[in-house]
């Protein structure tokens, strides 16, 4: 089966690479259509074969998307945007999906980065190339409801689109909020009241900070709707993440004590509860309500065991707490305010993971990464630890093992930093023996001691986390490399 991946761009040479290598030999074509690039886009997609085409923006994003899907040759389409890369998926996988005779379309989850984190959505991005599968709606466009109508089979694919166009830095440039803002309004002249319209005007007032705006809009559209509406359950979402960060604590206490009355297992429900307990200091009950958000879809996985762990870890059940700082580890293993909160907890002399189980959450490779990049950026003692847990998993230390610095941070001990100078010297020497294929059994043990002592003596005293409103996060996080 043969796929067209469709895209419509306008100045993304800082993206657009990445989002075609990441499909590599899984599409037969590409098919770019242009809106007016004044940069280097049209030269990188012609380098990696694209067939281009021109389109004279009109404000509807789905004119624009049907006209590159008139282009198309394939028996599939595969849609994405410059700023999304598509999760790697085997061959075999992929050639599953094409095969299936009864699906005319799949859903794909799409992981939209925020600063804080990431929500996920589930929208149809692959489906068979047939005239009258075609996108509605000038904003926030959608293929499934026309392959609904043709009483066409969709199903959840299992994929993964990351998608970084609603990052801080990218916003500014792109200048989405102004522009979707103005599509939406024109549309809403058209149709006014009409609940989709709507939702999407909130979602443009929430990522651009004015929940209150978010609100209003969010309570006129839900008023518009049945309750069978796909977005439905992100709009009663919404408005409690509005409620929230407008500091409306009323209103949300209200607005979830109705909506958990309809979904009362809703993951997402549960995290805004565990959210307003958090900030009222009911620590335990926080705990209670954030067990079951673990799945919560508005911040991604990797947020929502952070938070389960703050949540424990204020509660005092530190065991729990290092379990889920464990687990946000491994969901985002660059953003290390989870390992501070480990160390910290250590250092008090509270339970927590072992230097064993700690070691695992990310591949050693990535940690020597990761202790690279932390000793650039003036984290030392953080460098250190990383490179150390790299050795536990088998990892042989070089001569670029990081050592502490005698000018760096103030070292409240400078025997314990003699002792792990010598105890780095003597890992680089066993090392290069077991590289000859002499044994090393203690190189694991030297380097757990090493950690021991680095969180003991030499880490600084990471302080529990402190929660305000309008913050799903703690205040004074770590390095965040999870974005490369």
């Amino acid at each position: 089966m043969n796929v067209s991946l469709c895209l419509i761009v306008r100045d993304e040479e800082d993206c657009l690479a990445r989002c075609l290598e990441s499909v590599s030999g899984l599409a037969g074509e590409i098919v770019v259509v242009d809106t007016g690039s004044t940069d280097h886009t049209v030269e990188i997609a012609l380098e990696y074969g694209a067939r281009m085409f021109s389109y004279r923006w009109d404000n509807n994003f789905a004119a624009a998307r049907n006209y590159a899907l008139l282009q198309a040759a394939g028996d599939w389409i595969l849609v994405l945007d410059a700023d999304e890369v598509l999760a790697a998926v085997g061959a075999d996988r992929w050639s599953e999906l094409l095969a299936a005779p009864e699906v005319e379309g799949y859903l794909l989850e799409v992981r939209n980065y925020l600063d804080e984190g990431y929500a996920t959505d589930h929208i149809v991005r692959l489906f068979r190339n047939r005239p009258g599968y075609r996108f509605a709606g000038a904003i926030h466009e959608q293929v499934a409801g026309a392959i609904r109508t043709a009483n066409g089979t969709l199903r959840c694919s299992g994929l993964v689109i990351h998608h970084y166009g609603y990052l801080g830095p990218r916003l500014t440039a792109k200048d989405k909020h102004r522009r979707n803002s103005e599509i939406i309004g024109r549309a809403l002249t058209d149709r006014p009241g009409d609940p989709f319209l709507l939702y999407s005007l909130a979602v443009e007032h929430l990522q651009a900070g004015d929940p209150e705006r978010g609100a209003t809009c969010l309570a006129g559209a839900l008023a518009r709707m049945n309750g069978g509406e796909g977005y439905f359950h992100d709009a009663l979402v919404a408005l409690g993440l509005a409620f929230f960060t407008a500091g409306r604590t009323g209103a949300l206490k209200s607005h979830l004590e109705n909506c958990l009355t309809m979904l009362p297992l809703d993951s997402d429900l549960h995290l805004l509860q565990g959210l307003l307990a958090l900030e009222e200091g009911r620590y335990a009950q926080a705990v209670e309500d954030l067990r079951p958000a673990r799945d919560a879809r508005c911040v991604g996985r990797g947020l929502a065991m952070r938070l389960l762990g703050d949540a424990c870890h204020l509660a005092g059940l530190f065991a729990g707490a290092g379990q889920a700082y464990l687990a946000a580890l491994q969901e985002a293993p660059g953003d290390l305010y989870p390992l501070t909160q480990i160390l910290g907890m250590r250092r008090r002399g509270h339970p927590g993971p072992g230097w064993e189980e700690l070691s695992r959450f990310t591949s050693p490779a990535v940690q020597k990464s990761l202790a690279g990049q932390l000793a650039r950026s003036g984290e030392p003692v953080l460098a250190l630890v990383c490179a150390l847990l790299a050795v536990l998993q088998g990892d042989l230390p070089g001569p670029d093992l990081p050592v502490l610095p005698d000018g760096g941070e103030p070292v409240r001990s400078p025997m314990a930093l003699a002792y792990l100078r010598v105890c780095a010297a003597q890992m680089q020497v066993l090392a290069e023996g077991a590289r000859r294929g002499l044994p090393a059994p203690l190189l694991p043990k030297l380097a757990a001691g090493c950690l021991e002592l680095a969180a003991g003596q030499l880490c600084p005293s990471y302080p529990p986390p402190v929660y305000r409103r309008s913050k799903l996060e703690a205040p004074g996080q770590a390095p965040d490399f999870s974005r490369g």
